[in-house]
């Protein structure tokens, strides 16, 4: 006599392991929504993990450990680097008074100011000769779990080829 027994995964204990540049914090903060319902939620599992993947160099998997007594240990396996990279560009959209032709060179780094935060600077100067004493230092900070609309992209990305504003965005 076989007796098959279906119960629903309730949770257990969650551990991160693996991570260097990240804090357990943080990966628990951004997991937390996938802990809302006493059991083990697929949908919310995966939405979990897709949020964490979306921090520069960090990758995080979940191994689900079913334990004798009902429950279902989740352990968060994160994979992480220096979350530290250059940037290079050249654009020719500027206006005539900053030069059309522009070089910029910069970094972003990600927990600069605040775990899970990203901090850019970027120096950017024209290559013409006419506009070669206009340089501009931009600073940016995005604060982790604060998105931004797509609609809020799409305007900085209208301004900033709007050649009437000189590349003031």
């Amino acid at each position: 006599v076989v007796t098959v027994r279906v119960q629903e995964g309730k949770i257990g204990k969650v551990r991160v392991e693996g991570n260097h540049n990240y804090s357990d914090a943080l990966i628990r903060r951004f997991f937390a929504p996938a802990l809302e319902s006493p059991i083990v939620h697929r949908p919310s599992l995966q939405r979990a993990l897709l949020t964490l993947n979306q921090f520069m160099d960090l990758r995080v998997q979940s191994v689900l450990d079913a334990r004798k007594n009902g429950t279902v240990d989740i352990v968060l396996k994160a994979k992480d680097s220096r979350p530290l990279h250059g940037v290079v560009d050249y654009d020719n959209f500027g206006a005539r008074l900053v030069g059309e032709n522009r070089v910029g060179v910069g970094a972003v780094a990600a927990n600069a100011v605040v775990d899970g935060d990203l901090l850019g600077i970027k120096y950017v100067f024209s290559v013409d000769e006419d506009a070669s004493d206009i340089v501009d230092v931009i600073v940016g900070l995005e604060r982790p779990g604060e998105p931004r609309s797509v609609d809020h992209y799409r305007e900085t990305r209208r301004l900033r080829l709007d050649k009437s504003l000189g590349g003031l965005h």
